[in-house]
């Protein structure tokens, strides 16, 4: 049903005609879903793309919430300070991805990463899990 009423719009365009690497992030309701199911559906007969999905659920990040606390009292600092954590989450994940692939085990930056993808691998069962054992 999604593939016969998706609108391909100039933005997935854009996304499946680039080499860059893409995050999709947003508010509910948004479409996310939709855009990366049928990105997933495109990039899925290429043997060099490998789509990531991190989808955590509410508890988990309502979980979360005592390690923002750490940024202070302020909305500018707790803000501040989220997104600084999500990125770090987010290339952590990413790391954690491309270390079971052979080809990253050969990079000059990979000795620099593997304690810590390990660690970050061993925090737990999930993304939030992962945050909050970090």
């Amino acid at each position: 049903m999604l593939s016969r009423a998706f609108l391909e719009t100039a933005d997935y365009r854009t996304l499946i005609e680039t080499s860059d690497r893409t995050v999709i992030v947003g508010r509910r309701g948004t479409g996310k879903s939709a855009l990366t199911l049928m990105l997933e559906a495109h990039w899925s007969h290429s043997d060099d793309t490998e789509v990531i999905k991190i989808t955590p659920d509410e508890h988990q990040t309502i979980g979360v919430r005592s390690q923002i606390g750490l940024f202070g009292d302020s909305f500018t600092k707790i803000r501040a300070g989220a997104r600084l954590a999500w990125r770090f989450a987010l290339m952590m994940e990413t790391a954690q991805c491309l270390a079971a692939r052979s080809k990253f085990l050969h990079t000059e930056g990979y000795a620099f990463l593997a304690k810590r993808v390990k660690r970050w691998s061993e925090a737990g069962r999930d993304i939030a899990d992962r945050f909050r054992g970090h």
